[in-house]
């Protein structure tokens, strides 16, 4: 406390500032906190983005609400909300951002059926005579299917278990970085990442259909002959 501080503001002027008190940080406050005034000469808005009302021990929060509400309601750009409604605004927001995310997991299925299907094809192609020997040494049509099947399955699921890992990794770096400003708790959900590998499973399945016949219709004869 009395020290002097160069602080930057979002003008750009470098103005000097006198610490007169340190407190504990809390995720309401997460930086330095100046004097209205202050704030008010330096800051490019000279109106506050946020209006916290401490409510009196014993005091009834809903009266309070509904008087702020009163106050205010002739006044269309000031939303009141007590503390339950403001976390559930910014639960909702999260939500929104968490489904977007998904919408982005499942057209990354789509993206990987494709890719799994090309892969297939293209391994199919080029062991067309491996597919033909098998053939005539007594593996039948749903042996091969299953053998398709199999390899698509192993892909989907390695291919599943790098994403979580990298995933987890970076997400984990990002948290830590903004462990000062947005994401003060990192928590990694374990179980629904193991869930998630279903629905991976679940392609691998889908995109060997095709492969798995074609692979199963093979002409012993010609593929033998093939090259």
């Amino acid at each position: 406390m009395g020290n002097t501080v160069q602080v930057a503001t979002p003008r750009g002027e470098p103005t000097t500032l006198t610490v007169v008190g340190v407190f504990k940080a809390v995720n309401i406050l997460p930086g330095p906190v100046m004097s209205v005034p202050d704030a008010q000469a330096r800051f490019r808005w000279p109106r506050a983005a946020f209006g916290y009302v401490a409510v009196r021990d014993g005091a009834d929060s809903n009266i309070v609400l509904a008087r702020a509400q009163e106050l205010l309601k002739d006044n269309p750009e000031i939303a009141v909300q007590d503390q339950s409604s403001f976390v559930k605004q910014r639960e909702d927001q999260v939500d929104s951002f968490v489904a977007f995310l998904y919408m982005l997991l499942g057209l990354a299925l789509i993206i990987a059926v494709i890719g799994i299907v090309n892969t297939l094809a293209l391994s199919i192609l080029e062991r067309t005579r491996e597919l033909g020997l098998l053939r005539a040494l007594g593996m039948s049509r749903p042996q091969v299917r299953r053998m398709i099947a199999v390899e698509s399955i192993v892909i989907s699921l390695f291919g599943g278990l790098l994403g979580l890992l990298v995933g987890a990794g970076l997400g984990a770096a990002v948290a830590r970085a903004l462990s000062d400003e947005f994401i003060p708790v990192l928590s990694i959900p374990w179980q629904r990442m193991l869930i998630f590998l279903i629905p991976t499973l679940v392609a691998g399945l889908l995109a060997a259909i095709i492969p798995a016949i074609r692979a199963a219709r093979t002409d012993v004869l010609q593929a033998i002959a093939y090259e």
